[in-house]
């Protein structure tokens, strides 16, 4: 028995050992919980603060590129009225402009492609452990902004040098009208450089509130960990506590019965707890009764020679009977018959009690093998249960995966939807530029016009004085032949010149109705022309409404179908998120279903020692029914 006790691992070490590896796992977990808790927390802030720089980077940038649209118009309006000043000040504001949107994208550009740096064994791992853990999903948006960012530098190197040159032939006095491809190309740059960097910005908003997202996710997903393990360090602190008890009454028992066949009947100390501790108490007292018996019955056998009748008493009583008592004499060992008799009623009591004991552990026994059973089916059942709630996860995933793809098609719809609202909204500003432009050349041709119109009104002035001063040669040639003809024929001669002259006042005269006549018919051109261009005006400010209109509805339909692809990615988001929590539900199935068969395995060990426990209780029993008691010695006679 002692050999084979050596062989095997005692209940003891069994339960220190799955102590011992229970709390070192616990520690574990707590540690690898709370130090990837902290890294992604510091990692999350740190990316949040570049995403911020970045997203005010590219704000400012916005700043300064529509201060230079607005410098750009007034130098472009400033060239369409000669001011040769004003041109000079604002292409030196221009380039002040330039230097600054320069110094703005090589911020961001620093911002957005920072240097390499090195990165230590320990941090790498630990990004490698939140990938795997899904954790913390990469920045795909990075290579696209960094894409954006060179597209943006490009852009840039063209608009300022189409602007440099437009400056610079605006300077040296050339017309708007004439630089209309650098404008073109110029506008082309603008719009090129805005849809890139309001891009760049929709993509850096989009990254923070991914990151913000996922800080929530990580501290959501820590705290059940903790609660987790928490509830299972109690629950193995309970399982620990209520097996220690029983393991320590069962270990006590089994000593009273290894002594007993190494016949060591020396007193244990015992503070029963539970009913299998009294029952190993009981069964000390009875054993400790029972060494008094045998050490009486050596003192009789010295005393043979003397007590006959005695010893034929005490030879019934050593066969097991304990229903005859020894005869009481008068002499010396009167008292020792006496003592004998109260012995063996004592003995016949113990006895008894320990049957009774030995019955209820038997009880006992089978009632604890009767609830182990229970508890097999009972693990089996939730077995079965497990299986089926982890076969209704898995098609829930599957479920999961098909709104994900559905999500992901949605999304794609929606990028082809906001391409095709891009382009018209680019061509739409387009037309609005052109109206403006028309709308600009339009004013001035009004404009020469009404000056046309101002000379004319000068010219029919100056007509009207030449009219009347032929009116006056023609009364002056007319005085001048009467008194030419009073002269007789020495004035024949000035009559003659006078009569020139009044046919010159005539032609002058005649002249002068021509150019009145043409004046109002040029003037009443004029007007039309005016009032023609009026007309357009208003039908090209219609029109550039129209457009602007136009624009707006396009800007509206591509907000709102980015507000519907943004949903659409939550939506994707959420269906992932299922997914994987539906994975994650799966996995704890497994593990629950990996504890049950853990449990019921326990149980069939509990089991089947508590099936020795009974067979030995059986084997007591019929240790003490070898003893013929007064109780049996009543019962055999009636």
């Amino acid at each position: 028995m002692a050999k084979k006790s050596g062989t095997f691992l005692t209940v003891r070490q069994i339960t220190r050992r799955n102590l011992i590896s229970m709390g070192l796992l616990v520690l574990l977990l707590i540690g690898v919980n709370l130090v990837t808790y902290h890294f992604l927390t510091g990692q999350a802030r740190r990316q949040a603060q570049i995403s911020l720089e970045r997203l005010d980077a590219v704000e400012q940038m916005l700043g300064q590129l529509g201060r230079l649209q607005v410098v750009e118009r007034e130098m472009a309006l400033a060239a369409l009225q000669r001011d040769t000043v004003r041109v000079d000040e604002r292409g030196a504001l221009l380039t002040g402009q330039l230097q600054l949107v320069a110094d703005q994208l090589d911020a961001l550009t620093a911002l957005v492609l920072p240097p390499m740096q090195t990165q230590g064994l320990a941090e790498h791992w630990l990004r490698r452990l939140q990938q795997l853990l899904r954790l913390e999903r990469p920045d795909y948006n990075r290579y696209q902004n960094e894409r954006l960012v060179e597209l943006l530098t490009d852009i840039f190197t063209s608009l300022e040098a189409t602007l440099e040159e437009t400056a610079q032939d605006l300077g040296q006095g050339a017309r708007p009208e004439e630089l209309a491809g650098q404008f073109a190309a110029y506008t082309q740059d603008v719009r090129e450089f805005m849809g890139n960097l309001e891009q760049l910005r929709t993509n850096l908003v989009r990254t923070l509130q991914l990151q913000q997202r996922l800080t929530k996710q990580n501290r959501i997903y820590y705290l059940g960990v903790s609660l987790v393990v928490f509830l299972f360090g109690l629950v193995v602190l309970t399982v620990v506590r209520w097996n220690r008890r029983l393991v320590a009454s069962t270990q006590l028992l089994r000593q009273g019965i290894d002594r007993i066949q190494r016949a060591d009947f020396t007193e244990m100390q015992l503070q029963p707890k539970d009913e299998i501790a009294a029952a190993a108490l009981h069964f000390q007292q009875s054993i400790g009764q029972y060494k008094d018996a045998i050490l009486a019955d050596a003192e009789r056998e010295t005393t043979q020679e003397h007590l006959i009748g005695f010893l034929e008493v005490v030879s019934e009583a050593a066969d097991g009977d304990l229903t005859l008592k020894a005869p009481v004499t008068a002499d010396a060992f009167g008292s020792v018959a006496d003592a004998y008799n109260l012995m063996v009623e004592s003995l016949a009591e113990l006895l008894k009690e320990t049957r009774r004991n030995a019955q209820d552990v038997g009880v006992q026994s089978r009632n604890l093998i009767q609830i182990f059973q229970e508890m097999e089916m009972g693990g089996e059942t939730q077995s079965r249960q497990v299986e089926q709630a982890t076969q209704a996860v898995q098609r829930s995933a599957t479920a999961a995966q098909d709104i994900s793809d559905k999500a992901e098609l949605a999304q794609n719809v929606a990028s082809l939807v906001d391409q095709a609202t891009t382009g018209g909204h680019r061509l739409v500003n387009d037309n609005i530029e052109g109206m403006q432009l028309i709308r600009v050349t339009v004013q001035v041709i009004n404009k020469k016009m009404k000056s046309l119109s101002e000379r004319l009104l000068e010219i029919g002035t100056i007509a009207q004085l030449i009219s009347e001063i032929a009116t006056r040669t023609t009364i002056l040639a007319m005085n001048a032949s009467i008194e030419a003809s009073r002269a007789g024929e020495q004035g024949r001669g000035f009559l003659v010149i006078s009569d020139e002259i009044k046919r010159l006042a005539d032609k002058s005269a005649e002249a002068t109705k021509q150019i009145n006549g043409i004046i109002k018919s040029i003037q009443t051109e004029a007007g039309e022309v005016t009032a023609s261009l009026d007309e357009e005006t208003r039908t090209v400010e219609l029109q550039t409404r129209l457009a602007q209109d136009t624009g707006e509805a396009f800007h509206a339909i591509q907000e709102a179908t980015g507000q519907s692809r943004q949903v659409v990615n939550e939506i994707s988001q959420l269906s992932r998120q299922q997914l994987e929590m539906n994975r994650n539900v799966e996995q704890a199935m497994r593990k629950v279903a990996e504890i049950s068969e853990l449990t019921l395995r326990q149980v069939r060990d509990s089991a089947a020692i508590t099936t020795g426990l009974t067979e030995q209780s059986g084997e007591l029993l019929a240790s003490i029914e070898t003893f013929r008691l007064p109780e049996d010695a009543d019962t055999s006679s009636l």
